[in-house]
């Protein structure tokens, strides 16, 4: 006791840290005696409200943040330094307007149910990395709109392509969604950050130059031809991406399409349209292990598992809390349904290839899904939380809807529709003669 009284009176006897230390005691103590007397506690009050004025705070630099994204200086300003980094031939066009991002086709030799596609390099996880400078920023940024930052996904190793730049396949490791917001994701709040300081200056720069200052993309480019950062995953742990253009016939013979605008409490492109399904391809079970690991590498499952949840707003799917097998979305009934069709010749499903995001250099595996049975148009659809709205949108209309002036189409949707339009499958649907392949 004697020991820590000399140690107490050393402490205090020190300028200026004698005081504080001095000034917190006489708080603590006088918060002591309040809490008896009237039963509140005045220090854990004044935390609760300084941690809800601090993530007020953060809320609103996140909006001022994706205001700032979407605004047509920040775009045009961001599609400017993509164009001379990635080269006008890796910049997609449709309908008049141009997207950063790109896409590679689907090998003719790939067939449903498309059960070959992937190859697993590991089934172990990639670990968690230590967050710093402008990884740390971004993420205490994003907050509350990254929901479970340890959920174990699918991350790109490399592309298989053929001698035709087609693709044959594609290779993948497992890591945290984590890692791909803090590797993949923040790629584009560092070109905020670097609009911000340097705006018009920085068009100015040559393409070594930009990419010099850009110290995280520079880490991905490092070492690494143009094709190379494209088709590999190598310098960062981008999670792959699955999405599906559906399209079904209504009992009035139309052929529509579902679309979404995305909610503004989203860590990716808020306020944006995007056709659904789309997510991450990503583990169902809360545990992993060699079985789960097996199961959950299945793209077609993928697939369903972001249809009934994002097409049919099944929150069971969106994340299993309660440990239960993912064998049932394979049993979900409109997943049945969906498989029945498929095999009775009333559905076809087509891969199309992959859509690459320039910004976040993340992949897009992308299928068209051609529904005949008037059936499934006599469903109920149901959005969820990821988006404020969702339309039926008859695919004679997407040019008037997405042309040039009209709603933001996420860049990797609009590469969606790009690699539809050229496809065998979007030939084979009726009164499509107004749907141009622009660009």
């Amino acid at each position: 006791m004697n020991y820590l009284g000399n140690v107490w009176n050393w402490l205090i006897s020190i300028p200026y840290l004698g005081g504080f230390l001095l000034t917190v005691a006489m708080i603590v103590g006088l918060n002591e005696i309040i809490d008896k007397i009237s039963g509140h506690n005045l220090l854990k009050l004044l935390t609760t409200y300084l941690t809800k004025l601090f993530y007020s705070r953060t809320d609103v630099e996140r909006r001022k943040y994706y205001t700032e994204l979407a605004s047509v200086e920040f775009q045009s300003w961001q599609m400017s330094v993509l164009r001379k980094i990635y080269g006008e031939q890796n910049i997609i066009d449709l309908f008049g307007v141009s997207y950063a991002s790109t896409v590679y086709y689907a090998s003719e030799n790939l067939s449903y149910p498309y059960k070959d596609l992937g190859e697993l390099e590991s089934p172990e996880i990639t670990e968690n990395m230590i967050l710093r400078g402008i990884s740390k920023k971004y993420y205490k940024l994003m907050g509350k709109t990254i929901r479970r930052p340890n959920l174990a996904g699918f991350v790109l190793e490399s592309l298989n392509l053929n001698e035709s730049g087609q693709i044959s396949g594609f290779k993948a490791k497992i890591a945290t969604y984590k890692l791909n917001v803090a590797t993949s994701h923040v790629l584009e709040y560092e070109l905020y950050l670097v609009y911000k300081k340097y705006k018009n200056e920085f068009l100015s720069c040559s393409k070594d130059q930009m990419i010099k200052q850009l110290k995280l993309r520079n880490n991905i480019h490092n070492d690494q031809l143009e094709e190379e950062v494209l088709i590999t995953g190598k310098g960062r742990y981008s999670l792959l991406g699955v999405q599906m253009l559906v399209i079904f016939i209504t009992e009035d013979n139309e052929y529509r399409a579902l679309v979404i605008k995305r909610s503004e409490d989203v860590a990716v492109r808020p306020g944006y349209y995007q056709f659904v399904p789309s997510g991450g391809f990503e583990f169902y079970e809360k545990e992993i292990n060699e079985i789960n690991t097996q199961k959950n590498f299945d793209v077609e499952l993928a697939l369903y598992r972001e249809m009934v949840e994002e097409i049919f707003g099944e929150v069971e799917f969106e994340h299993n809390d309660k440990g239960n097998p993912v064998d049932n979305i394979y049993k979900h009934e409109k997943v049945v349904s969906v498989r029945s069709w498929l095999k009775e010749g009333q559905a076809k499903m087509e891969f199309l290839g992959t859509t690459i995001d320039l910004v976040s250099l993340r992949h897009e595996l992308s299928f068209l899904l051609l529904i005949n049975d008037k059936q499934f148009s006599m469903n109920n659809f149901y959005r969820n939380h990821e988006a404020d709205i969702m339309e039926e949108i008859d695919i004679r209309e997407l040019e008037n809807h997405f042309k040039l002036g009209k709603e933001h189409l996420n860049p990797t949707s609009a590469s969606l529709l790009k690699l539809a339009l050229a496809s065998q499958t979007f030939k084979e649907i009726n009164n499509t003669s107004s749907v141009s392949n622009t660009g």
